[in-house]
């Protein structure tokens, strides 16, 4: 293939990047599985790549890594806008296309903001089925997420439990599962664990799952200051503004490479 990438951690949640506005690649559901494979590959949560737009900075798109593409992902869009900012221009905030809406990221000293523009809550939604939890709530921020707090995080056998509801019926495209848990709701910090849809595992980070957990506290507890939410791959902030919400992580360049 011949053709360069670069790969990203975002709070853990890693991706193999094309910048296509460079280099053209040929992207297939067979190579991203061999890509992503942990073993045989390099392994990676998904690949993203960007390209050009007539109206706004870049297009971007990511697949998962079982080949499937996926609407929206907010930590590769981190990411990608981060490239892009490092790599295309000397602006600090770029908009761009995913699959169903239209982005703004913005780099802030060493953090990378992101817009995430789309929330979309459902009426069928039936919390009945949920009791054997402290609460619960589902809403597509890009991807659908079903969040539900428990009193502990590190209890959850989230391998067994997770996939219950990952396939459940009343999710017609399936869901990604949180599992949030709170040591005191008069501070605004909240632990989530991420169950991903397209990956079938936990991962580091998820930042559509960070941008449901959001929506979900403001919810919940009435939060309204902005919210530290706390993955596995480390802290995220998120704020509100004008009733939209933004969230921001670590992003790591890892290496740079070719196919």
């Amino acid at each position: 293939m011949n053709t360069s990438f670069t790969k990203y951690s975002a709070n853990g949640n890693h991706f193999i990047l094309f910048d296509e506005m460079q280099d053209s690649a040929s992207i297939s559901a067979k190579a991203i599985q061999e890509w992503c494979h942990p073993t045989f590959g390099i392994g990676a949560d998904g690949v993203a790549s960007i390209s050009g737009h007539d109206n706004l900075d870049f297009t971007f798109r990511l697949w998962n890594s079982d080949g499937g593409e996926a609407e929206m992902c907010g930590n590769a869009a981190r990411a990608a806008a981060y490239h892009y900012l490092t790599h295309h221009t000397q602006k600090k905030e770029v908009r761009f296309k995913t699959m169903n809406a239209e982005y703004w990221a913005r780099l802030e000293g060493e953090r990378l903001w992101l817009e995430m523009s789309e929330k979309k809550e459902s009426g069928s939604f039936d919390k009945s089925l949920f009791k054997n939890y402290l609460n619960a709530y589902f809403l597509d921020t890009g991807v659908p997420h079903l969040v539900l707090q428990v009193s502990d995080i590190e209890k959850i056998n989230l391998m067994q439990e997770a996939p219950l509801w990952r396939y459940h019926q009343m999710f017609t495209r399936g869901t990604n599962v949180d599992f949030i848990s709170v040591p005191d709701a008069s501070q605004a910090l909240v632990n989530l664990r991420v169950y991903e849809r397209g990956v079938e595992g936990e991962t580091w980070s998820c930042g559509t799952g960070v941008a449901a957990v959001g929506w979900a506290c403001r919810t919940f507890f009435g939060w309204k200051s902005d919210i530290v939410v706390v993955t596995k791959g480390g802290e995220h902030r998120v704020r509100f503004v004008e009733d939209k919400l933004w969230y921001s992580g670590v992003i790591k360049l890892v290496f740079k490479g070719q196919f």
